[in-house]
């Protein structure tokens, strides 16, 4: 048991350590007790209510398309069982996603634990947990962390050889969101540049994978009509203004954005002027067919995966968040080159510094994203909108409200009232004035008060930091 704790201190002190900023975090912004917001609220926290309320389902059928997107449903279908288990409530959600974030993180401290010392190990894995990027995602009803965990457990058990653990998280990956079709085809490109194509490695990494998640959009197409959701595949566009546009889009979140352009650009500059002959001596790039070193092997996987990711990415409709799973191998890239510099140790200190530095001044922004943590002030402005209309006084009244607001209200287990007192009423471009409210809100559709200019007077702003609500009433 001592020795089985001596191997696992550091992953447990890992563990300590994100509870410990998860507690800061709850205590600074309330976060397990956060309601759902945006893609959340309106998609992927509705299908797993769904799911909850009707009976967990795995196949396509078991979700309405405009819950499902035509997405596989594994993420809904797993938050279902453990509403099922614990209550349908928001802070379940919480910290059930929570939870597979550390998991991931484990899996990140696995994965440099294989090169590294321990204390090192946890060392890069507490400063990449700690980036915006990962940990405002970290507690979201959403797929794109758990596709990054999954992401983590499959490197982790391809550089251990592992291909039963590959090939399972492989099939988890897929089965959570498309974009990990490029996983499974990068770990086999790597794998024929580290030794000659063996059947046994094509079928655990493509064969068993490719064929389960085929089955699943077979039955799709049965059970739907279609593979793909339409609304996505209109989304996918050719031409080169658009291919531009996203790469655009892809260079400027994954390469420059919350700090990462000094971390890639400058600081390995630096490096490699002062230490060249370290770098070309460990990792070498020469001989790609003779990577079986695993500095070599993760490096050249990092390079490959960013690599397909913009591909990918620059022909599909991207956001932030998408490409999460993306950013996390910058870092750990990154790292792997860090770790070589033996000659000038002051220069590890000043990345280790900067990684510490940038996790806290990139955290809340004053601007709407989802990959930091503005989206609480863009929560608490509708929470407390909702608490000013939803009162026993405006039983009965009408209040007219379109995307975000409205979906707040659609079910009181999204987390912002317990009754609904007020009748919903959808906005439309209408002089027929017959609703007692309009509201409003920013983020979301404040440009629309332009359509009812001349009818409409202020009645209530409510703001939360650069967020806020704007409820109108009939002048």
């Amino acid at each position: 048991m001592m020795k089985l704790y001596e191997k696992w201190r550091y992953a447990l002190l890992c563990i300590g350590t994100l509870g410990l900023v998860f507690l800061f975090l709850q205590f600074h912004f309330n976060l397990f007790e956060l309601p759902y917001f945006w893609d959340e609220l309106g998609v992927y926290s509705r299908a797993a209510i769904h799911l909850y309320e009707h009976g967990p389902g795995i196949l396509p059928s078991a979700l309405p398309d405009e819950l499902s997107r035509g997405h596989p449903i594994l993420i809904p279908f797993l938050f279902s069982l453990v509403f099922k288990l614990f209550g349908c409530k928001v802070v379940v959600a919480r910290l059930f996603a929570a939870f597979i974030f550390i998991v991931g993180m484990v899996f990140l401290y696995r994965i440099f634990f294989i090169k590294v010392k321990p204390s090192q190990a946890f060392l890069f894995t507490t400063l990449i947990a700690i980036q915006p990027c990962f940990l405002s995602q970290s507690v979201l009803l959403l797929p794109e962390m758990p596709l990054m965990v999954a992401s983590m457990m499959a490197l982790f058990y391809f550089l251990k050889g592992n291909y039963v653990g590959l090939t399972f998280s492989l099939v988890l990956a897929l089965f959570i969101k498309e974009s990990a079709i490029i996983l499974p085809l990068v770990i086999y490109l790597v794998d024929l540049l580290n030794q000659k194509f063996k059947l046994r490695n094509a079928f655990f990494i493509l064969v068993i994978p490719f064929g389960l998640i085929g089955s699943y959009f077979a039955i799709q197409y049965y059970q739907r009509g279609y593979v793909f959701y339409p609304l996505h595949t209109s989304l996918m566009k050719f031409d080169w203004y658009h291919i531009e546009e996203r790469w655009l889009e892809f260079y400027y979140f994954v390469f420059e954005s919350q700090g990462r352009y000094y971390l890639i650009f400058i600081w390995p500059i630096v490096f490699l002027l002062i230490n060249m002959k370290s770098v070309f001596t460990k990792i070498k790039f020469t001989e790609l067919r003779k990577i079986s070193n695993d500095s070599n092997k993760l490096f050249v996987f990092c390079c490959l995966f960013i690599l397909a990711g913009a591909g990918f990415s620059s022909l599909n409709y991207i956001l932030g968040r998408y490409l999460i799973y993306i950013i996390l191998f910058v870092y750990l890239g990154l790292i792997v080159v860090f770790n070589l510099n033996t000659k000038w140790r002051i220069l590890n200190y000043f990345f280790l510094i900067y990684l510490a530095v940038s996790g806290l001044w990139y955290i809340q922004k004053t601007s709407y994203t989802d990959v930091d943590f503005s989206y609480v002030d863009h929560v608490k402005s509708c929470e407390k909108a909702i608490d000013y209309l939803n009162v026993q006084s405006n039983s009965y009244k009408k209040v007219a409200m379109g995307f975000p607001f409205n979906v707040c209200n659609w079910n009181s287990l999204s987390g912002y009232y317990k009754q609904l007192y007020f009748q919903q009423k959808d906005l439309k471009d209408s002089t027929e004035m017959i609703n007692d409210f309009y509201v409003f809100t920013f983020p979301g559709n404040m440009d629309d008060t332009i359509k009812y200019k001349g009818y409409l007077k202020l009645h209530k702003q409510i703001k939360s930091g650069y967020a806020f609500v704007n409820i109108y009433t009939n002048k």
